[in-house]
């Protein structure tokens, strides 16, 4: 084409726009536009510390119920000689479909057998920092043994609350087997810490 030359544009609401094309387009720089970002996502950012520094307790309950107003005044370290605990295991809370948290400790538990009845149950109070990167492995968990697992910067830590009944031989055995089998998996992956309430008796 010529320059000058021109050519009706057909748009229906404009019948009298023209585009004139020319031999040669002058030069122009056209910025390229901005390449929109993605938007960040959120991930559990994984703590970094010691594992020799963690704070970690136990006690047989014996029914959580009734004694929870001690047990928050421990978590807080508000009791003369202690310090607030990371962790701290519970045998026997006999709690059935509860939830014991507190302030300062999210609770995580495996319920006794059945409501009826008084005995069993095992779980652990976490503090609410560590809570947010812990939870419970119940491939590996039941009413007598409640595997935890929380994620930091380097291995993870598997924590383990058991309890035994007592004068119950083959069930203690049954949970030692179920332990050391469950262990052997676990401790190629992180750091094992095991506490509990064994009910063993050594020597006479």
């Amino acid at each position: 084409t010529t320059q000058g030359e021109d050519f009706p544009f057909p748009y229906p609401h404009y019948h009298h726009t023209h585009i004139i094309i020319f031999k040669k387009l002058p030069q122009v720089n056209i910025p390229s536009p901005p390449t929109p970002k993605r938007p960040k996502k959120k991930h559990k950012k994984a703590l970094k510390f010691d594992i020799q520094d963690l704070l970690i307790s136990l006690h047989n309950a014996r029914q959580l119920n009734g004694k929870m107003a001690d047990v928050t005044d421990y978590l807080k370290g508000k009791i003369k000689g202690t310090k607030a605990p990371h962790y701290h295991g519970v045998t026997e809370h006999w709690g059935y479909h509860q939830d014991f948290s507190t302030s300062t400790h999210k609770w995580f538990g495996i319920d006794k057998p059945s409501n009826r009845g008084q005995h069993g149950g095992v779980g652990a109070f976490v503090n609410n920092k560590l809570a947010k990167i812990t939870h419970i492995l119940h491939e590996y968990s039941n009413h007598n043994i409640m595997w935890l697992q929380t994620t930091t910067e380097t291995d993870p830590i598997y924590i383990a609350v058991v309890y035994a009944p007592p004068n119950q031989d083959a069930l203690l055995e049954e949970i030692i087997k179920s332990i050391q089998k469950t262990l052997a998996i676990l401790s190629d992956l992180g750091r094992v810490l095991i506490m509990g309430d064994f009910n063993c008796r050594f020597g006479h």
